[in-house]
């Protein structure tokens, strides 16, 4: 029997993420930390229970979550699809972050050195190879070597600023969206239409219809999905100029149209931006805090972490112990680490 007004103490990936103090429960430096953590703990639960008994039946909720309808099957990047779809029922449900499967499945379907093209809609995904094209092109020359190690490094810039998504404007923006693609469709209030709901010749028709600030919200979602298949064909020419021309872009686009960000992350973006070597850069997730994130070149990239950090902690001295500036590389999606293989 249960006692009244007796909650049992949660467990599993629940138990993790209600362990985090209300109002900050993962880290808020703005790269995915919360979804980093809660994938971690939902493949490391997984890995425990392999052995016991199996699972009998989908979760019903998580069969009407996906867009797609697959088959049981040991395919590697279907339980991939799932673990994100798991880690993002956690942030929605007991964080409180209206977030989409983005994060959680660049997570888990990155491939090292690679750009990863994610359908959240349709749970479908694929990888490009930086230059892919030009390779194919000249394939026949056997003595051409594919670009290793990449031409490029991440350069990540953080602000010194920590907030929980649930204290910004973040679930604000969600709903606007929301509502800009009920307007659009001319369905009531109770659908749960989505802008990925609505074709762009739809906006472009019925966009004079929307507020200012809706049609600012709509505006950056379908010049973000342009940018998106213009740098994939980008990336495969290799052309890393144009690519990094497209996520500073994407940087002005969410300040001037999501309307996100603060004076201190919208001036270490500009920062960033006109440093010698980068190709382009823009927010890491919201951008309310947290980092920018920049494509910088291989060859100029330690000069240009240290040029970033040393302006952006002189316009903001107040923010100089916590900021950061750092580089790193591309990898592969999150994987078991062996207790046998950390150890060694």
């Amino acid at each position: 029997a249960r006692v009244r007004g007796f909650e049992p103490p949660a467990r599993g990936v629940v138990g993790v993420a209600r362990s985090f103090p209300p109002g900050a429960r993962m880290d808020g430096g703005g790269l995915s930390s919360s979804a980093a953590i809660t994938v971690a703990c939902v493949m490391a639960i997984q890995r425990v229970n392999e052995g016991a008994a199996r699972e009998k039946k989908r979760d019903e909720r998580d069969v009407k979550e996906s867009r797609v309808r697959e088959k049981e099957t040991n395919d590697v990047d279907a339980a991939r699809w799932r673990v994100a779809r798991l880690a993002r029922r956690v942030e929605n449900e007991r964080v409180g972050v209206r977030c989409g499967v983005l994060d959680q499945a660049s997570i888990v379907l990155a491939e090292r050195d690679a750009l990863t093209l994610i359908d959240c809609a349709r749970e479908t995904h694929a990888r490009v190879k930086l230059g892919a094209e030009r390779d194919e092109d000249e394939e026949a020359l056997a003595n051409e070597k594919k670009l290793d190690p990449p031409p490029f490094r991440i350069l990540l810039a953080f602000s010194g600023l920590r907030e929980a998504l649930t204290s910004t404007g973040y679930n604000a923006r969600v709903e606007e969206c929301r509502e800009a693609a009920r307007l659009l469709l001319r369905v009531s209030e109770a659908s749960d239409a989505v802008l990925g709901d609505v074709s762009p010749e739809t906006h472009a028709r019925e966009k004079e219809r929307l507020p200012a600030h809706l049609k600012r919200r709509a505006a950056h979602f379908f010049q973000e999905a342009k940018r998106v298949a213009d740098g994939s064909f980008l990336w495969r020419r290799g052309d890393l100029n144009a690519f990094g021309a497209l996520v500073t872009a994407s940087g002005v686009s969410s300040v001037e149209n999501y309307e996100c960000g603060c004076a201190p992350m919208n001036a270490l973006r500009e920062i960033v931006c006109a440093t010698r070597g980068v190709f382009g850069a823009r927010f890491s997730g919201a951008g309310f805090r947290g980092c920018v994130v920049g494509l910088v070149d291989a060859s100029e990239a330690e000069a240009a972490r240290t040029s970033v950090f040393e302006s952006y902690t002189a316009a903001f001295p107040e923010l100089a112990r916590d900021a950061r500036a750092m580089l790193a590389g591309t990898g592969d999606g999150a994987r078991i680490i062996e207790a046998s293989r950390w150890n060694t």
